[in-house]
């Protein structure tokens, strides 16, 4: 029996794949089974905490219709009570998501990991992969103590980053929905999918999460390590002739895969993936690791790796995600245009993405497209203070500087200190503009005579009645 404690380590890697944001930089290939199903590195995103826009998908509210016959005579009541009984309240599941995004904004983990449910995720795994027992005792207990969920996705935002709820989706049934979150910092940005469904008691707990950057659910993630460590052991599967079991027989190989990849030898690396079993072939992870290899070996092999990822996985929004990030890592501006469309609609929409877009656009110089989509996102989500950065930025470079203290009032007294310490707009500094702004938000308030308080005092109260 292998030393459990050594491959409890391999879990720490998890904690890395849960904080992962962005990445611009898949051209990196990961080392170990565990990096490759982690890939985690990177980024963080800047912005502040922000109301949530939600899309979400339910039956119609009947409610004014089951009640009218106790609706009151008045017609005016009727449009009343009627407009009423047609607001539906939100659901658990929304109420549960809001609370979700609204927590971790606030650094605070409690919430995220009272609600996300370990122990039925473990207890599957371990149900299909029999292990000797007391192997299968150290690793519940080593995950347990090894992750930290909210504690990462936290440490992920840093100082400024958001987590802003993007679209919930409950089932047909009403009996579970999937929310999808943006995890937004200071040099990318992320999305996580939340599993949510009803406990025995009937309240919303988290079944499952899928990190985008990483490209499989978490208990997905869990499982591969846990079979990963089991070389060597006697082991039975409850489908032995599964993706699972295949797995663990082609361990050897699939380890050899990513350390020829470590070494450069893509070619190489990419016809031992060819040469892996059908059934093996068909894997999330597997098809992941020749999308890295296919990167590296140039568009003919990246563009086959993502026909054959689509034909596994037609509907899947993480072919976008990659493609997206493997633009960024190749510097390619038309493709981060036309991938940041894609994903946008697999995802449903996220208005940061136009910014984005805004920002490729100002490289070419199309500064009309660039300002008009700067825009449209300040209009969806005012509050973020990311999107208010860039839009001021637009302003600034642009020398329209009565319109970039118009957007700066609205971060408050913060980016007097930001703008002074961290950028060189010696211009803008030395505006009119600019130099009132400042002038007026160090300009103490004033405290008002006692003779402008008596001026204040409402009239005295006068009935309009006899």
């Amino acid at each position: 029996m292998q030393k459990v404690g050594t491959n409890i380590v391999l879990l720490l890697l998890l904690g890395a794949m849960i904080m992962g944001t962005a990445c611009t930089n898949n051209s990196s290939y990961k080392t170990s089974i565990a990096d490759a199903m982690s890939e985690a590195k990177c980024n963080a995103t800047t912005a502040t905490a922000e109301s949530t826009t939600t899309v979400i998908n339910k039956k119609e509210d009947v409610i004014g219709i089951n009640n009218a016959t106790t609706a009151p005579n008045n017609s005016n009541e009727i449009a009343i009570a009627t407009e009423k009984a047609t607001v539906e309240a939100p659901s658990p599941f929304e109420v549960f998501a809001n609370e979700v995004a609204t927590s971790i904004s606030k650094r605070q983990t409690s919430f995220f990991n009272k609600h996300f449910y370990l122990s039925p995720i473990l207890k599957q795994i371990t149900s299909s992969v029999k292990a000797p027992e007391a192997y299968e005792t150290a690793f519940k207990a080593g995950v347990k103590d090894a992750i930290n969920a909210g504690e990462e996705i936290v440490n992920s935002l840093k100082k400024e980053g958001t987590y802003t709820l993007l679209h919930l989706t409950e089932s047909a049934d009403e009996k579970a929905a999937i929310a999808l979150f943006r995890l937004l910092a200071e040099d990318g940005i992320n999305y996580h999918e939340l599993q949510l469904a009803y406990n025995k008691k009937g309240d919303v707990y988290i079944q499952d999460f899928l990190i985008f950057q990483g490209g499989l659910a978490f208990s997905e993630t869990l499982k591969k390590l846990y079979i990963s460590s089991l070389q060597g052991e006697e082991v039975s599967f409850t489908d032995a002739n599964g993706i699972d079991a295949l797995l663990l027989k082609n361990m050897k190989v699939i380890n050899e895969i990513n350390e020829l990849a470590s070494m450069g030898g893509f070619k190489d690396a990419w016809d031992l993936v060819n040469n892996l079993p059908a059934g093996l072939r068909a894997d999330k992870m597997v098809q992941i690791m020749k999308l890295d290899i296919g990167f590296q070996l140039g568009t003919a092999t990246y563009n086959e790796a993502i026909a054959d990822f689509k034909a596994y996985f037609p509907n899947d929004p993480i072919i976008d995600f990659m493609q997206f990030d493997y633009a960024f890592a190749n510097k390619d501006k038309e493709g981060i245009l036309s991938k940041v469309d894609q994903l946008d609609a697999s995802i449903g929409g996220d208005v940061y993405l136009k910014v984005i877009k805004a920002k490729i656009y100002i490289t070419f110089n199309k500064l009309y497209a660039a300002e008009m989509l700067l825009e449209t996102a300040h209009k969806s989500e005012p509050n973020n203070e990311q999107i208010l950065r860039d839009y001021t930025d637009f302003m600034i470079e642009q020398a329209r500087y009565e319109e970039a203290v118009d957007l700066l009032v609205k971060l408050g007294d913060a980016p007097l200190k930001w703008y002074a310490k961290g950028r060189k707009y010696r211009n803008f500094k030395a505006s009119t503009a600019y130099e009132k702004w400042q002038e007026k938000a160090t300009t103490p308030t004033p405290v008002p005579t006692e003779e402008q308080i008596v001026k204040r005092q409402p009239a005295p109260f006068k009935s309009v009645h006899p």
